[in-house]
């Protein structure tokens, strides 16, 4: 992934296992250019609030990162900024 990727973040799946709502916020990071596969990196996901996220938006959370309908990686949040 690039600096400023903007992928779908995915917080629940329905029960038959397909996404209930996704939401989209940009990746970023201090330090180089790219994340490769099987990389781990501290990160800040900057949401667009509005669309029901903030029930999602506690310490610990664990979510999905898709592009389209593939998840490619999860997530959790340590700290709001």
């Amino acid at each position: 992934m690039t600096l400023g990727y903007r992928p779908n973040h995915v917080f629940e799946y329905n029960k038959d296992g397909n996404r209930f709502e996704t939401y989209i916020g940009d990746i970023r990071w201090d330090d180089g250019f790219t994340i490769e596969p099987g990389e781990e990196k501290a990160v800040t996901v900057r949401f667009l609030l509005g669309w029901k996220i903030e029930r999602y938006l506690n310490i610990g959370r664990k979510w999905w990162i898709h592009e389209g309908p593939r998840c490619v990686g999860e997530a959790e949040l340590f700290e709001f900024l």
